[in-house]
């Protein structure tokens, strides 16, 4: 795939708040592809680090899971500089439960209203997964829906065709202990039936109901650089995957992440009966589904007793994600199905000055506001500070 580059390749400026995971998967491997091959050229930016200049000089703005209402500046300042504009999103966050420190987070009033805005104004919104693409509160012609890259610069595990030791392995971030505490029973059979196998746990220490099998438990500590995290799992020497997911509006409009990153590794995996994973695995050839206890039971014996079976899956997994999430593949869905089209949008319409008027007028008014703050803070007792931090986020 050797695409000819454009007269005039687009300068894209990437607005984040954080270099996390999905920064990497979804923006950095697919546009180094393409800068590579003289199609673009781009900037990955922390929103606390954009200023005027650097919008001014992109032809492009991508909010990358904006929420910080910082955002809503650059968007306003974007908008009158006659900017396209997309936003990036991997996640359902009006669908996280409510009870979760997570889940309050993005219920506060002012992240709402800056998600909401960055939906109703960008030319194009793009996400990883099509349950979240039908979620989206916007015309479905201002949409997309785009696969992510698998992590190609890892080395898969070499398959071992042995039953001497079975090791199940697990990664995600502490939000999934639940997850993973639902498939607690089937795991205690597992290891209790199946003396050669071992867990090892990235994410989460202290399950409980295991302290009886504490010796072929593992707890690997997460570091926070994804590709050295990545590459450090290659040389682990696990068998099987575990991808336990709950059914809820927000986890049914995650990407299929995990099923990305297990099958890099060639290895085989048994993910819940659940979006994102029922519409990309066909049971029993690229991963297994399982549904209940039982489910998980039967798959995981399945594995661990028939090294061919492992095998087997582990291989058509890798060649599906080479095939179908390569970075020449999925650079190639940015440049002709995002970069081409958003750069042929018309600018500056009726819309966009009419919205520059409400956001100039808004964005004034919460400069002053944090002003005002910051000025009162150094007079105000502390008593009274600590009443007003229980009542902010209602007020703004």
């Amino acid at each position: 795939m050797n695409p000819k580059p454009d007269v005039h390749s687009p300068h894209i400026v990437c607005i984040v708040e954080g270099f996390i995971p999905t920064v990497d998967i979804a923006i950095i491997q697919p546009f180094d592809w393409l800068r590579d091959h003289d199609l673009i050229t781009y900037e990955v930016l922390v929103v606390q680090d954009v200023t005027k200049k650097t919008i001014s000089t992109a032809d492009i703005i991508i909010f990358v899971r904006g929420a910080d209402p910082l955002n809503l500046y650059w968007l306003y300042t974007a908008q009158c500089l006659g900017k396209r504009i997309i936003y990036l999103l991997d996640d359902n966050f009006f669908g996280l439960p409510k009870n979760t420190p997570i889940g309050r987070h993005y219920s506060r009033p002012a992240i709402v209203q800056t998600i909401t805005c960055l939906l109703e104004v960008a030319d194009l919104s793009i996400v990883g997964s099509p349950m979240l693409l039908e979620s989206m509160p916007i015309p479905r012609s201002r949409s997309l829906c785009i696969p992510f890259v698998y992590p190609h610069f890892v080395e898969p595990i070499r398959p071992s065709l042995s039953n001497n030791e079975i090791i199940l392995g697990f990664f995600g971030t502490a939000g999934h202990r639940d997850d993973f505490l639902s498939i607690m029973p089937a795991l205690q059979e597992i290891l209790a039936k199946n003396p050669e196998t071992r867990l090892e746990i990235c994410g989460f220490t202290s399950l409980p109901g295991l302290d009886d099998l504490s010796d072929r438990i593992s707890y690997i500590p997460y570091d926070d650089n994804y590709r050295r995290f990545m590459r450090s799992i290659s040389y682990k020497g696990w068998h099987i995957g575990l991808a336990p997911l709950s059914d809820s509006p927000s986890n049914r409009c995650k990407t299929d992440v995990k099923y990305r990153d297990y099958s890099a590794y060639g290895l085989p995996a048994v993910y819940s009966r659940v979006e994102p994973y029922v519409s990309r695995i066909k049971d029993g050839v690229n991963g297994l589904l399982a549904d209940t206890n039982e489910d998980w039971t039967r798959a995981l014996t399945a594995l661990i007793k028939s090294p061919n079976l492992r095998l087997k899956i582990g291989q058509n997994a890798l060649r599906d994600v080479r095939l179908n999430n390569s970075v020449e593949r999925v650079a190639s869905i940015w440049q002709k199905d995002v970069f081409a089209h958003i750069m042929k949008l018309p600018i500056n319409s009726s819309n966009r000055k009419y919205y520059s008027i409400l956001w100039s007028i808004e964005i004034h008014i919460r400069i002053l506001y944090l002003k005002i703050k910051a000025r009162l803070r150094k007079f105000t007792p502390a008593p009274v500070l600590r009443f007003y931090r229980r009542i902010r986020w209602r007020h703004y």
